[in-house]
């Protein structure tokens, strides 16, 4: 927890309704912001679990994540929202962590990205849902990492696509210019 090792940053209250919602919040974005929003407004004080590299990787595989575990805290930190940071955030939510947290509702987004598996949700929130503290909020946006990472790539292949051409137009202007120059040292 952030919480006690940051300054102004206060513990919830004996009666606070804390809210927990945990994720990989890889390049952090507005779908992100409207989800911690929507977890914050579940309650008064918003606790965020951040999973590290090794468990974003096992469960989104191919080159996730993109940001390290220290660059997504950061990222979280920064939303207005957010009241403490759990880092490293077990995969599992248990009934100890409900304890020790004091957790009154465990959120998750509707949105899914493809690399949810419904076996492997069943065991993330069991304990949750046992506990009848499980809700799904719907999330706004359909943007995801993926669909930045699309576009990323999408702009380097046009970035590429243009530099090619431009070196082509280039290289054609210079064989022009100094095959003229050498046509004119031959007449003179």
């Amino acid at each position: 927890m952030l919480r006690l090792f940051s300054v102004g940053n206060k513990a919830p209250s004996p009666t606070a309704r804390v809210v927990y919602v945990d994720g990989a919040w890889d390049m952090f974005h507005p779908g992100h912001v409207d989800i911690l929003k929507l977890a914050k407004s579940q309650g008064d004080y918003l606790i965020v679990g951040v999973h590290n590299d090794g468990v974003v990787n096992k469960h989104r595989g191919l080159n996730y994540p993109i940001m390290n575990l220290h660059e997504r805290v950061l990222s979280v930190l920064g939303c207005r929202y957010v009241d403490d940071v759990l880092i490293d955030a077990p995969w599992e939510i248990t009934k100890e962590m409900i304890a020790s947290l004091r957790l009154k509702v465990v959120v998750h987004g509707s949105r899914r990205d493809g690399h949810d598996d419904p076996a492997e949700m069943a065991v993330h929130y069991k304990a949750a849902r046992d506990a009848g503290i499980y809700v799904e909020v719907p999330s706004p946006r359909t943007l995801d990492v993926n669909d930045i990472v699309a576009r990323i790539t999408e702009n380097r292949d046009r970035f590429e696509k243009k530099f090619v051409k431009k070196m082509e137009a280039e290289k054609e202007y210079y064989d022009d210019r100094y095959a003229a120059k050498e046509q004119d040292k031959k007449t003179q």
